[in-house]
């Protein structure tokens, strides 16, 4: 009789204990989550990949390694080129010391976008793939066009680089730039591989404008024919 009292006496206090706990838990404030667009470096410590820059209303792919370390260093990777540097962050930007404040927005769990002046950068969290296409391949792929080196441009369009890429700084595209520089071989080729001639650069040229020519350009009767 005394051990099933005692039984009774301790289970009754443990229920008690336990409701009054739940009511206490139940009645204590939610603490508030931050506000989505407020940084710390705690968010932001890690490996990301700069995927894609877009500004003058052009979007050029990207695969450029950011490595945000502790101790306030970080990393870029790009291609060949790596740099080192210091980064801090306040509540709205990511401070590079080689790029200097940019204002910053947490895009969901995995995502970052970053306003420096005249453009948007678009990060993801995580290592870039190791085939992705960068500014540094489009760029090659326009010496390509230029210097009517057809091996190289095959090589790059291979690998996927499209045609129609636009150079963040002119807006021109591989055939532009071939028409620009009078180079008939790659301008056809560029067309038989589905190149858009109605694409215009920053200036709101085409590359039949190019072709026709202007006041800094020598017109090239034989690309023009091609592209009519």
């Amino acid at each position: 009789m005394y051990w099933s009292t005692f039984v009774f006496y301790f289970l009754r206090r443990a229920i008690s204990v336990l409701f009054v706990a739940g009511c206490v838990v139940l009645a204590m404030p939610a603490t508030a989550a931050p506000p989505s667009n407020q940084l710390s470096a705690r968010h932001l410590q890690g490996q990301w990949c700069l995927m894609e820059l877009h500004g003058n209303g052009i979007r050029v792919p990207e695969n450029i390694e950011l490595q945000l370390m502790s101790g306030g260093r970080y990393r870029w990777k790009d291609g060949s080129f790596v740099t080192d540097g210091r980064w801090e962050v306040t509540q709205t930007a990511l401070v590079l010391s080689l790029a200097g404040y940019l204002p910053a927005k947490l895009v969901g769990p995995n995502g970052l976008r970053l306003e420096p002046p005249k453009a948007v950068w678009h990060l993801r969290r995580g290592k870039c793939p190791a085939e992705g296409i960068s500014q540094q391949d489009i760029v090659a792929l326009h010496a390509a066009a230029g210097r009517a080196d057809l091996p190289a441009a095959q090589n790059l369009l291979g690998r996927g680089v499209s045609p129609d890429m636009q150079d963040f700084v002119s807006g021109d595209t591989a055939l532009i730039l071939a028409a620009k520089f009078c180079k008939p071989s790659m301008v056809h080729y560029f067309l038989e591989y589905g190149a858009n001639k109605l694409v215009r650069n920053l200036e709101g040229l085409t590359a039949l404008d190019y072709a026709v020519g202007n006041v800094s350009h020598r017109a090239c009767p034989s690309v023009k024919d091609m592209l009519l």
